[in-house]
């Protein structure tokens, strides 16, 4: 064979080979790329207020959006199943990786089953102002991050106290007589949550403050005082019955609508009753208070508490991205809470004329106690609050069974 043609065989070969790898490279099923799975972590809330529920669900999407290790998920609990929820996940081992507790509830969950220390994982904590870190330190430590502040505040409606001619109510006699002067068959004239749960602490520990009373003293003249209040405003229409059925929610949409003349419950509510009734002229002050004058609100707020386990890091994450000042603050706002930062605080609704008055009512406002054995002196006044509204018993009975109960508890908590 001649050198020509050797030399035009092979360089036919060589091309038909590049050709064929090129075809078959092109024809090559390119290698999927690697699925990411994302770690779930899970956080338990309480809250029924849509407004709260969106601050919160806005945060988790934006968490959730802003990397792509960790996706976190909300679950709401109702409130009056709370704690019985969080103490036998906490028995089970089976406890959501976050929870938000109410900030009288902290220690005694604490107690049961340490959250994570965040004194180090979150430096800014220890800025925060003393009645919001007081309710979940342990020995100086931080277990927990408070995300929000509120007080107890008496709603009222102006344009049904205007028409009456009643002044807005100053002391705990002036509450009962301008219930008892605006009682009608169209609307209860007052309300607070009855129901057994911490919300009818909350609206009720103001007028038992006011009288004189307190929790370990139940069975006195000044404690039985504000309980023969609640009594005759049952008795007299006032305040319904079914009050033992309604969480702090639903008092919010009666008011809203227009069922209800006055309420005490949480001042984090302004907002929700301006989007439930945009035209609403209402408007908030200090609970009834005692014969001088001097009121007593109670201050309250959320503790978000990490479980010990295989999440806390991820949880960490979370909760460092939920702390930042400007993000934190945002939350605070949509929700009508107070922030735990006093600069942050301090710069909060100054436009605003009802909401600026939470931060002066605040001011005034005591906390409960921060111990372990809280919810169940809690449990044992929400009992005697339910029974002198049905009335079946009388009120020396009550009083003297409670007393006697909380005695017990107090001994064994030594």
């Amino acid at each position: 064979m001649k050198k020509e043609q050797m030399i035009r065989i092979r360089t036919y070969f060589l091309l038909a080979v590049c050709a064929v790898s090129l075809m078959l490279s092109g024809c090559t099923t390119p290698k999927p790329e690697e699925q990411i799975v994302k770690e779930e972590i899970e956080i338990w809330h309480y809250w029924e207020d849509f407004r709260m529920q969106e601050a919160l669900n806005a945060i988790v999407a934006e968490f959730n959006q802003s990397q792509k290790k960790i996706e976190v998920s909300a679950q709401y609990v109702p409130a009056e199943d709370f704690k019985k929820q969080l103490a036998l996940s906490m028995a089970d081992q089976t406890m959501p990786d976050l929870a938000i507790v109410d900030s009288s509830d902290f220690q005694y969950f604490h107690s049961v089953q340490p959250f994570v220390d965040l004194t180090d994982e979150i430096p800014q904590i220890m800025e925060m102002v003393p009645e919001a870190k007081a309710s979940c330190q342990a020995e100086g430590r931080m277990m927990g991050l408070p995300i929000g502040m509120n007080c107890s505040v008496l709603y009222y409606n102006v344009e049904l106290l205007k028409a009456a001619g009643i002044e807005v109510p100053k002391t705990v006699a002036d509450l009962y007589d301008a219930a008892v002067r605006l009682s009608s068959e169209e609307r209860y004239v007052f309300l607070i949550s009855t129901l057994r749960s911490e919300e009818s602490v909350y609206s009720f520990l103001p007028l038992l403050w006011a009288e004189g009373g307190t929790v370990d003293t139940l069975n006195s003249p000044e404690s039985y005082r504000a309980f023969e209040v609640l009594k005759c405003l049952s008795d007299s229409g006032a305040l319904s019955r079914q009050s033992i059925n309604l969480n702090a929610g639903d008092l919010t949409k009666q008011f809203a609508t227009g069922k209800v003349a006055m309420m005490i419950t949480s001042s984090s509510v302004v907002n929700t009753i301006r989007q439930m009734n945009p035209k609403l002229e209402f408007d908030i002050t200090c609970p009834p208070g005692n014969q001088s004058g001097e009121c007593y609100p109670l201050l309250g707020g959320e503790i978000i508490g990490i479980s010990q386990g295989e999440h806390e890091e991820a949880s960490i994450e979370f909760l460092k991205f939920f702390s930042e000042p400007e993000r934190m603050q945002k939350f605070e706002e949509h929700s009508g809470l107070l922030s735990p930062f006093q600069d942050i605080r301090g710069a909060q609704y100054h436009k605003d004329p009802i909401l600026r008055k939470t931060k002066e009512i605040a001011a005034l406002a005591r906390t409960r106690e921060f111990s372990k054995e809280w919810p169940a002196v809690s449990k044992v006044l929400t009992e005697a609050i339910e029974e002198i509204v049905i009335g079946q018993r009388t009120e020396t009975e009550i009083l003297q069974e409670a007393s006697e109960k909380i005695v017990e508890i107090r001994k064994a908590a030594r």
